[in-house]
């Protein structure tokens, strides 16, 4: 004769504990999802910042190859650098320093690029400084 199985004595899981681990795994999967669309909408940021430093450094060398009477045309500029580049702002300022150098007997002018991005939020700013020959 065969004995009963006693349900004390079966395996399995109970409605509780699958209910539970269901929850428990959605949870996680939720922090691995947001985690994954926080890197997604972020990994373009270096790409943008480093273009503006390209930007920068571009406009700061042209403005600086010029003579020192020729800087100051450049002062409240306030443009888009191409048609490919529209999202970009650039804005140079330049201030005469009468008081530069060790001995503070130089004069220079101080051009300051400004470079910001449309949907970026902090921007990039480049400091040069021409002397008076």
């Amino acid at each position: 004769m065969k004995k009963p199985i006693e349900p004390s004595s079966q395996s399995g899981v109970t409605l509780v504990e699958l209910v539970v681990s269901i929850v428990v795994i959605a949870v996680g999967v939720t922090g691995v999802l947001m985690a994954i669309q926080f890197t997604t909408g972020h990994s373009a940021d270096p790409m943008l910042r480093q273009q503006a430093v390209a930007i920068a450094d571009s406009y700061m060398d042209e403005i600086l190859l010029h003579s020192y009477d020729e800087v100051q045309d450049y002062d409240g500029t306030n443009e888009d650098p191409s048609s490919e580049l529209s999202d970009y702002t650039v804005q140079v300022n330049v201030t005469e320093i009468d008081d530069f150098g060790p001995d503070d007997s130089m004069t220079a002018q101080k051009v300051q690029v400004s470079v910001q991005h449309d949907s970026y939020d902090a921007g990039f700013s480049l400091t040069g400084y021409k002397t008076k020959p």
